[in-house]
């Protein structure tokens, strides 16, 4: 009896993989869904986020306060979606600072990360969640 080529055997392998990758690749891939589990979560809201200012810069014509440096990651798992945008980055930046209650997010700075075994694609980001004083 023979066995198979070791080929066709790593051909199996690398196939078996990457359709397990793109059936449970999708729990990291749609933000849009964050918003929507936010909205049922909205006791815990302080503010909207989508009225959440973010920028890289400072702002020098308000006055404010600091609520706290924020960090947020969002990963791609397998190379079947599409890449992550400083857009995406911003969406989780705004939904973290309205938890604080804040008005805004500045001085956001975005890091790509190169692929590696747990994730294709991934983008961090860091920004000061600040509230304006009167």
């Amino acid at each position: 009896m023979r066995s198979a080529p070791k080929s066709c055997v790593l051909a199996a392998l690398l196939t078996a993989g990457l359709a397990l990758a793109a059936c449970t690749g999708n729990a990291n891939w749609a933000h849009n869904d964050s918003r929507a589990s936010l909205a049922r979560t909205a006791d815990y809201l302080v503010s909207n986020p989508e009225q959440i200012l973010v920028t890289t810069e400072d702002i020098e014509d308000h006055a404010y306060q600091r609520l706290g440096l924020l960090r947020v990651r969002v990963i791609r798992t397998t190379p079947l979606h599409p890449a992550v945008t400083e857009g995406e980055a911003d969406i989780e930046l705004q939904d973290e600072a309205a938890r604080l209650g804040a008005d805004a997010v500045i001085q956001v700075k975005y890091y790509n990360r190169t692929p590696d075994f747990l994730r294709w694609a991934s983008m961090d980001a860091t920004g000061t969640a600040i509230k304006f004083v009167d």
